[in-house]
């Protein structure tokens, strides 16, 4: 049944949000304290990226199983899981965190209890939302991901700075995911009363089926034959390598090139996500406004993420604020082709029933692209110099112009169909 209050759609809308916050809580809280972690532990760039490397691999996997589970078992209780899961595990790590082998199978974990969260509530949000009602609580449950990633940032600078120690930060996440999970709980239940309450048994029978069951009645079809979709794939995992690599990483970029604290370093990154946010309501934009072509759109923008990361390069070392910004506008940039990626990309196959397989395959290619990344510019850092490495990042924007521009016109043709 579709809520019809307002009060509870609004009540569910930042119930999930609050979810989704927390979520970037528990889950970036490593990569916003790598460099202290460095630092503070003794090991190498590539050692501690190899953490964050399980992480992105186990969410991007688990993303698959998690909308598998969430269409068998009552998605409330799957979210429950993950929120009571990551939280037990943000403290595990508090214990292990000098052994970097059990930190990466600790924090693996916690890629497959994250993966718990995202699918099962948009399943959730689309039984009880009505199209626009939706549409409106998705981009509002964006803004909670930004918002926490804007958080853990400034919890991660100001808890260094007082205490000295990366374990606090992880204290701080695991108290608001236990917060979460019995929040949760409380409030879902009390959307399904009154959601139950509001519909009369006409109504109920008479209610249209779940979106998860009508791609049953759709024409099964082979997608990579009728459409460019290994282009996409490959297109989306250079994404996620810039967005993901480069985010994690930036705080030790300006601490190397520059000689800001950890503590500073960290600080600066809260224009990340700031920015994403902005980034995000200009791709959707620019689309609408320009490009009615995803493929056409993506290139111009992943053109954008070339052109900075080109600069940066050039002017290396040259001064803190622009190479802050450069990295901000890259980084927006890789929000931006995401949004066109696995919301306007996905929605196209709703001809064919399979608009969650299809946003669930590209999540997974970016976090296959934000594992591969995170891991290779620590190497390149190691081996090399941030220049270098830099410029490896113009090479990767490069191969998602080429991807996206290969695939414009058979992109096109499908979509007519």
């Amino acid at each position: 049944m579709k809520l019809k209050n307002k009060r509870y759609i609004a009540a569910l809308t930042y119930l999930c949000a609050a979810v989704y916050l927390v979520s970037y809580l528990t889950r970036k809280n490593f990569g916003a304290v790598i460099s202290e972690y460095v630092v503070a532990e003794g090991v190498t760039k590539s050692s501690a990226s190899i953490v964050t490397v399980a992480l992105f691999v186990c969410y991007g996997l688990g993303q698959l199983f998690s909308g598998w589970l969430g269409d068998r078992v009552k998605p409330k209780y799957v979210i429950f899981a993950g929120l009571a899961a990551t939280s037990a595990l943000n403290l595990a790590a508090i214990a292990v965190g000098s052994n970097t082998v059990l930190l990466t199978v600790v924090w693996g974990l916690n890629g497959f209890a994250q993966a718990m969260l995202w699918p099962p509530m948009v399943r959730i949000t689309s039984d009880y939302l009505t199209s626009e009602d939706y549409q409106t609580a998705c981009v509002r449950i964006t803004w909670g991901g930004s918002i926490g990633t804007i958080a853990v940032y400034l919890v991660s600078s100001l808890f260094i700075k007082l205490f000295a120690s990366w374990r606090t930060v992880f204290v701080f996440s695991a108290v608001c995911g236990i917060l979460m999970t019995v929040l949760w709980m409380l409030g879902m239940s009390r959307v399904e009363r009154f959601a139950g309450a509001e519909s009369s048994p006409a109504e109920a029978s008479d209610a249209p089926e779940p979106a998860d069951a009508e791609p049953q009645k759709k024409p099964k079809v082979n997608l990579f034959a009728v459409s460019p979709l290994l282009l996409i794939m490959l297109a989306i995992v250079f994404q996620g390598m810039l967005r993901d690599g480069v985010e994690t990483w930036m705080p030790s970029y300006l601490h190397d090139t520059f000689g800001l604290d950890t503590s500073s370093s960290i600080l600066t990154s809260v224009g990340l996500p700031i920015f994403s946010i902005f980034s995000i309501q200009v791709a959707s934009v620019v689309y609408r406004k320009w490009f009615r072509n995803e493929m056409t759109c993506s290139t111009v923008i992943f053109g954008v993420g070339f052109i900075c990361a080109v600069l940066l390069g050039l002017f290396c070392g040259a001064n803190v604020a622009l190479s802050a910004l450069l990295v901000v506008l890259i980084t927006g940039a890789m929000h931006g082709v995401n949004l066109i990626m696995t919301c306007m990309v996905a929605a196209a196959y709703g001809k064919y029933g399979n608009v969650s397989f299809v946003s669930g395959l590209l999540n997974s290619c970016t976090y296959i692209g934000s594992a591969l990344f995170t891991y290779g510019i620590a190497r390149l850092a190691d081996l090399f110099d941030w220049r270098a490495t830099i410029f490896s990042w113009a090479g990767v924007a490069l191969l998602g112009i080429v991807c996206c521009a290969a695939a414009i016109r058979s992109w096109a043709r499908f979509k007519a169909k």
